[in-house]
């Protein structure tokens, strides 16, 4: 991330009248204490204890802070190897994704919107695979797994984002769920009443590790292999 106050060529720019007391980075950095549910040129000036003026320095506009705070919230800490079952490989990165996109369900609209481009995840991507074809696998089988444990990942992240925003308008998922059940004709949902509670459990519902795990054990049959279970640090 390049400061504002350099040009083109790297070099700093005079300033003109008070020198600034602020990076970009320092801007970005607040916009992600602050979340993107709760962000704004307003809330980010408050702060860092400066006027709006001074925030406009560094951005045009709401949606250019946006953009920044997004790329940011979405770059990965860098993956270390240090001899990990590339199944805990697997379940970090989807505890990361699935973290992120609970905590900051935002980011997915911006990046379904084309507002985060793909550089950040094709990064992470990258070192994934790389780390995975160590462990034996084909780029291509590599590529599958980090593709099928991210779709488990952000699906229960976006069912977790939906319950957090229902608890918030003061009913739970759980209450809204049975309701609707109860409501309806008793010859609608048949199947959906004979699952009972598990229909209505708002843990299991958004809850992305059962699935991961019944992936990664079919995995490592097809390998031969005797899945582990999760390290401390994976989960």
């Amino acid at each position: 991330m390049r400061d504002r106050d350099s040009d083109s060529r790297g070099q700093a720019r005079r300033s003109v009248g008070r020198p600034r007391s602020l990076t970009l980075r320092q801007v970005v950095e607040a916009g992600k204490e602050l979340g993107l549910e709760h962000l704004s040129i307003s809330a980010v000036a408050m702060r860092l204890g400066v006027g709006l003026g001074t925030i406009y320095t560094y951005v045009e506009n709401k949606d250019e802070l946006y953009s920044l705070v997004a790329v940011a919230l979405s770059e990965r800490p860098a993956i270390r190897d240090d001899g990990q079952h590339w199944a805990d490989i697997i379940r970090a990165n989807a505890a990361h994704d699935y973290e992120l996109l609970a905590r900051e369900p935002e980011l997915l609209r911006l990046v379904v919107s084309g507002a985060v481009g793909p550089e950040e995840g094709l990064i992470a991507l990258e070192t994934q695979v790389a780390l995975l074809v160590t462990r034996g696998f084909t780029p291509e089988k590599a590529f599958e797994l980090c593709r099928e444990s991210g779709r488990i990942a952000v699906g229960a992240a976006v069912s977790a984002a939906m319950a957090r925003a229902w608890e918030r308008q003061g009913e739970t998922r759980r209450v809204k769920v049975t309701r609707a059940l109860l409501e309806a004709p008793d010859d609608q949902f048949p199947h959906l009443r004979a699952i009972g509670s598990a229909l209505t459990d708002d843990e299991r519902y958004s809850d992305y590790r059962p699935l991961l795990e019944r992936v990664l054990t079919q995995v490592a049959f097809e390998r031969g292999e005797a899945l582990p279970p999760a390290s401390i640090l994976s989960i």
